[in-house]
């Protein structure tokens, strides 16, 4: 079983790694972020896009029970 604080750890390092994200995970697209602003000059050009923390932690998740169920 990956510790909470393991979590977390793949959850930033999800965050830090892949910040080429699209509409669907950006972190824009999270209510607490969402600013008309922040994609009126974007048009999926992912420009200043990075990985949404909900997103990271839904993967994570994913992740962590392929894992669980492998051992």
């Amino acid at each position: 079983m990956i510790q909470n604080e393991t979590r977390q750890e793949l959850v930033n390092f999800l965050m830090d790694e892949l910040s080429y994200c699209y509409c669907d995970s950006c972190k824009y697209a999270e209510e607490e972020f969402w600013n008309e602003s922040n994609c009126e000059y974007c048009h999926r050009k992912y420009s200043n896009w990075s990985l949404g923390k909900t997103t990271a932690e839904m993967l994570v998740n994913k992740i962590v029970e392929v894992i669980d169920n492998a051992e």
